[in-house]
């Protein structure tokens, strides 16, 4: 029995908590990723009356300052819904800690504060308090109602009640008014050395982030620029009847068009395996790159062979267009820029098969199966 079926089942928190526990983690984490938005909420109304919760089912008081616990979670928003929790102890004995997902480069950490609420039976993640002091090697804590912090951040307040051994659920309030957010975090007794695991865990957000906005680039440019030679005759195109098409925008195919002439004149002449090639990124690619936006901010694995498959075709077709720039009939005019475009198309393609090789580029134990571990506490 899952717990998605347990909860539907009526299930008591007792067995709930029983299922939980006698779950390897790696089973717990994925247990709790498969649970949708309403299932979280049923999880929570069922929970936040039973039992109670210390700062030290959290992180042991027996840990040194500044030792950091993760949680692997799941929240009920469309985006960036896997997430991680990663908290410490200050000098005070106080909770402190961020969150880790896609998108902190945009948002920032998101560090908060921990308090006990004993009357409730839960403790409260404070993200309008902030620590004082965290590790060297954890991102630097900044102000929650600041940029783009603030419309995610600022005024909130967590309320985490205990599940099981290891699995906590949590709602969320802002300035006093709930919220329709819920979250499961999971943790994780067996974590690699601490800055050895952050620094892993940073890198591939990072690289994940930097993908999903070439991605999103690369969906504009086959949607906009390379319709034009897919729908465009083979030969030369009439520049003119170009600018009156109602898409894309006249503006954009001017800057099209000077690119054209100045970098890429064979794009002017529109060759049957160009127009070929545009109509494959116009009504193929661009609907991938959309899946594969999707895939990697849910961290699904399913899209791995997809984008090894894709990189491929990426390396080899630009390889040709380097080649016929180069060398054929209307070879490019710019060295220096042509060069630069094909050798990025060439590096992100690397970037994608380094990325995806692995058998499940999501799990951070597959992916570093030789990492040490702590001892557990």
């Amino acid at each position: 029995m899952d717990l998605a079926t347990a909860l539907k089942g009526k299930s008591n928190p007792r067995q709930i908590a029983d299922l939980l526990n006698a779950l390897r983690h790696e089973e717990r984490v994925a247990l709790v990723r498969k649970l949708s938005g309403k299932e979280q909420a049923a999880l929570y109304a069922s929970f936040k009356d039973n039992g109670s919760i210390t700062l030290d089912d959290l992180v042991p008081s027996s840990l040194t300052a500044f030792h950091p616990v993760y949680f692997d979670g799941v929240n009920n928003i469309p985006f960036f819904s896997f997430f991680q929790k990663i908290m410490y102890r200050l000098p005070n004995r106080s909770i402190a800690g961020f969150n880790e997902c896609g998108a902190r480069w945009l948002v920032g950490p998101g560090y908060f504060t921990v308090t006990p609420d004993p009357p409730r039976g839960s403790v409260i993640i404070n993200y309008k308090k902030l620590p004082h002091a965290h590790p060297s090697h954890f991102p630097d804590i900044q102000e929650n109602d600041t940029g783009l912090s603030y419309f995610v951040y600022r005024g909130l307040l967590d309320s985490l009640y205990k599940v099981s051994e290891h699995v906590f659920v949590g709602a969320a309030t802002r300035d006093g008014k709930p919220l329709p957010n819920y979250f499961v975090l999971v943790r994780d007794d067996s974590t690699i050395q601490a800055k050895r695991v952050l620094d892993h865990r940073i890198s591939y957000t990072m690289i994940d982030s930097f993908i999903v906005l070439t991605f999103l680039i690369f969906f504009v440019l086959s949607s906009c620029l390379d319709s034009i030679n897919a729908t465009a005759p083979v030969g030369r195109f009439n520049q003119e009847s170009a600018l009156n098409r109602s898409w894309p925008l006249p503006f954009v195919v001017q800057i099209y068009l000077w690119w054209c002439r100045e970098v890429d004149p064979m794009l002017l002449t529109n060759p049957v395996w160009v127009k070929c090639l545009c109509c494959l990124s116009s009504f193929v690619f661009a609907p991938f790159y959309l899946m594969a936006i999707h895939a990697i901010l849910r961290r699904q694995n399913w899209i791995r062979n997809w984008i090894i498959m894709y990189a491929g075709m990426l390396f080899v077709v630009r390889n040709l267009f380097f080649v016929e720039s180069m060398h054929g009939d209307s070879a490019s005019p710019n060295f220096t820029l042509s060069f630069a475009r094909f050798g990025f198309y060439q590096a992100f393609a690397v970037l994608l098969l380094w990325r995806f090789w692995g058998v499940r580029p999501f799990n951070r134990d597959e992916r570093h199966p030789t990492a040490p571990k702590l001892k557990r506490h």
